[in-house]
């Protein structure tokens, strides 16, 4: 009976674990690792599909580091609004938001599409990121420095 629970254990643990298997799994992973950590460029590999690792693979090394910089923020939220997929490709609208400034006095959200694609043998790739809108809110007044137009 112990090993019966066991293994029922183990299976709803399994069949519940979306990973990088599902386009969801892959696009929140991606996010997490281009955000927190310094991805390589060949670790890309694992993410995006040919056309955009193309493009991302011929950055200089100083391009690439400043690519990486700009999506630099720690703990993003993420949530998936909208799935829709047809045969082998899904397109995600997503939100990233995250807090910034001192004492995290801004609330960022960033609204994107991504399109992903299934690859034979590899599964889910990022074939495409587009940007929609951008939201700030802004809790404490900014200081906008001295200004000489007057």
């Amino acid at each position: 009976m112990i090993k019966l629970l066991v293994v029922l254990q183990i299976v709803f643990l399994v069949s519940c674990d979306k990973g990088v298997k599902t386009p969801e799994g892959l696009l929140t992973k991606y996010i997490e690792e281009i955000t927190e950590s310094s991805l390589s460029q060949e670790d890309l590999d694992n993410f995006l599909a040919e056309d955009l690792l193309k493009s991302v693979s011929a950055l200089s090394e100083d391009e690439y580091k400043n690519f990486l910089n700009k999506n630099k923020v720690k703990s993003p939220r993420i949530k998936i609004l909208n799935k829709s997929c047809v045969t082998q490709k899904c397109t995600l609208t997503y939100v990233i938001s995250y807090k910034a400034g001192e004492n995290h006095s801004v609330d960022s959200e960033i609204k994107k599409v991504a399109i992903l694609k299934k690859v034979e043998e590899l599964g889910w790739r990022i074939s495409e990121v587009t940007n929609v809108k951008t939201f700030y809110d802004v809790l404490e007044p900014l200081e906008a420095g001295n200004s000489t137009n007057k």
